[in-house]
């Protein structure tokens, strides 16, 4: 071909130079399209980051996670940003989180998901939305939205919140998150937009589906908290097919991974333990972890004799458990017993029999242990051999060596009937016994109060006179609870009629009994009595076979009760009742059996989660 001129061009070169001009521009666009997408991966990383540090000072300042925002509520409007109403279960009210459901692994936790609460944690709204500008997922263990979350959960617990984290072949990263985060990526399937509708990408992703809980058509699903955590990628054997891409963004975070200077080693760490002591010749140990309660074995070296009215109690460091039990001729079957307590190892397994105990005094019925653990109470009575217990008395022994009490270190012989439970005030100077039938040690029934000092006890008063009590009040006195305040004395009564809860104001200084007219206790017989160890709550067993729950706010006197709702009880008969240290559950033991209850994050509704048909006279959580 020739040249139209000097200065033209032919047509193959203009060709050449419009390909070069093509491929350069095809290839700044391409460029272009990738540092965009790297642009919004960043910011996405990046607003993720920050959402982390803000849960973080959260956590920090308020003890616990705040529970999700609505998903569903648009920008800008009433309730966006705003975490979900009622702490504790992130439902139930308004706002609510989007979704809830127990853990996959971790079967006793639940998790509830929506958007990040923006507004309540302090940040921009703009932090609620990813690079690509759809909401970001906050999915969070409920327990961890309670209050004191973080205090009654220390270090050390390992993981046991109710989120599973996956990786791309299904092998577990996680098994016990505690929070998660998820952007949906670039493909934004099943993402929730400004205007709180759900984006349909037409994605068909398994892995994809699993974080969005929804269907290739982005129709939310059923919920699980489980999500995959793995790098873009096709799924096996769809290879450059786009509806079987995953590109999500998920970041999670254990317990220990928020950990704080505020923090202990193991403070408050589940899971717990339950003991309970009835008819049985051996206690009996429940292991509850995270709202699952397994019954352990029995121990295989125990007594021999079918103890009666029993008593069981921790050392504080929860290591050893103290048993004691009445051994009077007519209910069973021989002679004084010669060991009036034993002592076993604890253990997840179960029980060890490790030492007995005490020498035997006749007929030794209850024991509590003192709270720094130097000091074990024991109450009992004379065995006349006719089932006949006269002369109680309370004797106290040291820890002279671990872990046996075996030093008599003071003895307080009581002009009552009988000795029941026994509580010990907070600092451990001041022991309550609740006597049984009228006699006590002031001439009539009452809870009498011990002064110690250094290994001695000595009685200073019966709580049944004018200035707290009249004797008509409580028929027989059972049990007896400390508020952790010790400003606060709860006394549990039997026979029939109106014999209690009772609750006294300044036992020790100036007592005088909490008006029943307009408390909000409902009184009738009630044998059990419990403070939580929060001091929030009050737990009582009216007639002696149910159980009942009240808030208790001395700011709120003279209405100083609130009754909460108790559901599902199957236990029945004559019972006591204790909290566990974490205040979130409360053990009902009757003749009938052993029933636990959980309780929501604010405490106004009490769920049976565990029945056993193990009954008994006393029940204690580990401390």
């Amino acid at each position: 071909m020739k040249r139209a001129g000097p200065d033209g061009f032919t047509l193959l070169e203009l060709s050449v130079v419009l390909l070069i001009i093509a491929i350069v521009t095809g290839m700044a666009v391409q460029s272009g399209i990738s540092v965009v997408a790297t642009a919004r991966l960043t910011a996405t990383q990046n607003k993720i980051s920050a959402i982390e540090s803000a849960l973080m000072a959260y956590r920090n300042i308020n003890d616990r996670l705040p529970c999700p925002a609505s998903l569903t509520i648009a920008a800008n409007t009433a309730n966006y940003g705003i975490e979900a109403a009622n702490p504790g279960t992130c439902s139930g009210g308004t706002p609510t989180a989007n979704f809830s459901a127990a853990g996959v692994t971790n079967t006793g936790a639940t998790g509830v998901e929506g958007a990040v609460p923006t507004v309540t944690l302090g940040l921009p709204n703009d932090f609620m939305y990813d690079g690509w500008g759809n909401r970001i997922r906050y999915a969070v263990d409920i327990d961890m939205t309670t209050a004191g979350a973080f205090s009654g959960q220390g270090l050390g617990c390992g993981a046991q919140g109710a989120i599973t984290v996956k990786d791309g072949n299904g092998n577990s990263r996680s098994t016990g998150a505690i929070y998660a985060l998820i952007s949906q990526g670039p493909n934004a399937h099943g993402a929730y937009s400004q205007t709180g509708t759900i984006y349909n990408a037409g994605v068909s992703s398994a892995h994809e589906l699993i974080n969005c809980h929804c269907t290739n058509s982005g129709v939310a699903g059923t919920y699980a908290p489980t999500y995959v955590q793995k790098f873009p990628a096709y799924d096996s054997g769809h290879s450059a097919d786009a509806a079987y891409y995953f590109d999500d963004v998920v970041t999670y975070k254990e317990r220990w991974q928020l950990a704080s200077d505020l923090d202990t080693l193991n403070a408050g760490c589940l899971p717990q333990y339950l003991a309970v002591s009835g008819s049985a010749n051996y206690p009996t140990l429940f292991y509850v972890n995270r709202g699952t309660v397994t019954q352990l074995p029995p121990p295989a070296t125990h007594s021999t004799w079918n103890w009666n009215d029993s008593s069981v109690d921790f050392t504080p460091d929860n290591k050893t458990l103290a048993w004691s039990g009445s051994m009077l001729n007519s209910e069973c079957c021989g002679p004084a017993l010669t060991t009036a307590g034993i002592l076993y190892s604890v253990a997840p397994t179960g029980l060890t029999y490790s030492a007995n105990n005490i020498a035997a005094h006749e007929s030794d019925t209850r024991l509590r242990i003192s709270p720094d653990g130097t000091y074990m109470a024991v109450a009992g009575c004379t065995d006349t051999g006719s089932g006949t217990c006269i002369n109680p008395y309370i004797r106290l022994y040291n820890r002279d060596s671990s872990p046996q009490f075996s030093t008599v270190t003071s003895s307080r012989s009581t002009s009552g009937w009988a000795f029941h439970w026994m509580a010990w005030s907070p600092d451990g100077n001041t022991l309550y016994g609740a006597d049984y039938a009228n006699g006590g040690q002031g001439g009539s029934c009452g809870v009498d109060v011990y002064t110690r000092s250094g290994g001695t006890i000595t009685y200073s008063a019966t709580l049944s006179t004018a200035s707290a009590m009249t004797n008509n009040d409580l028929g027989w006195t059972t049990t007896v609870a400390v508020h952790p305040s010790g400003n606060y004395l709860a006394m549990g009564g039997a026979g029939g009629g109106a014999y209690g809860p009772y609750v006294i104001k300044n036992p020790l200084s100036n007592p005088s009994k909490i008006s029943v007219a307009g408390s909000g206790l409902a009184i009738g017989s009630s044998p059990g009595v419990a403070f939580s160890p929060d001091g929030n709550f009050l737990a009582a067993t009216p007639n002696g076979n149910s159980v009942a729950v009240y808030a208790f706010n001395p700011a709120n006197a003279p209405a100083y009760f609130t009754a909460r709702t108790v559901s599902g009880n199957s236990c029945t008969g004559s019972g006591v009742v204790a909290f566990s240290q974490d205040s979130r559950y409360l053990a009902f033991v009757a003749g009938s059996g052993t029933c636990v209850f959980k309780r929501n994050g604010s405490g106004t509704l009490w769920t049976q989660i565990f029945t056993s048909n193990v009954g008994g006279g006393d029940v204690v959580w580990s401390k």
